[in-house]
């Protein structure tokens, strides 16, 4: 569901676009995400969003159902596929945290259009380009960004050949 613009969200809109086609004379234009969001319920709390400019998952949802889409016939095709890729993405970041021998539950993913819901406290945010278009990763829950401190372990030594090399 895309929110109704508010108070924040239109003076930071205004100021970056203001100030940028002020100082540097470029037309800038607000991105429309559609974002989904999971919930990491054990053995950390905290949540995983992924957000994505609407034209990547038009996109996207067009490559992986092989077919052409479009803004206004395919949008709960286009919130599945957020909510699939989102899933994935943190399905597999706690894997990659959770100790083997433990397990771990996350929510359904819950999608959006425009503002992202957050809760209140730090949050990490990685960005990544696909093919011109940057999305992000967002990390909430102090027990999910206690993971920023901590170093990835080295690899084991590669096992010595029959030669004992």
């Amino acid at each position: 569901m895309e929110k109704k613009a508010n108070i924040l969200s239109n003076a930071v809109t205004k100021a970056v676009v203001e100030s940028l086609e002020n100082m540097v004379f470029m037309a800038v234009v607000p991105m429309r995400l559609i974002w989904g969001k999971v919930q990491i319920l054990t053995p950390y709390r905290g949540a995983i969003t992924v957000a994505f400019p609407e034209k990547l998952v038009y996109s996207i949802t067009g490559d992986l159902h092989s077919q052409d889409v479009n803004s206004e016939t395919n949008k709960a095709l286009f919130m599945d596929t957020v909510a699939e890729m989102t899933n994935t993405i943190a399905g597999r970041v706690m894997s990659m945290i959770v100790p083997e021998d433990e397990e771990y539950e996350i929510s359904l993913p819950k999608t959006g259009m425009g503002d992202i819901e957050y809760e209140q406290g730090s949050c990490y945010i990685q960005h990544f380009e696909i093919e011109g278009s940057m999305y992000a990763v967002m990390v909430e829950g102090s027990d999910l960004l206690a993971f920023r401190h901590k170093n990835v372990p080295e690899p084991p030594p590669p096992p010595a050949d029959a030669w004992g090399a």
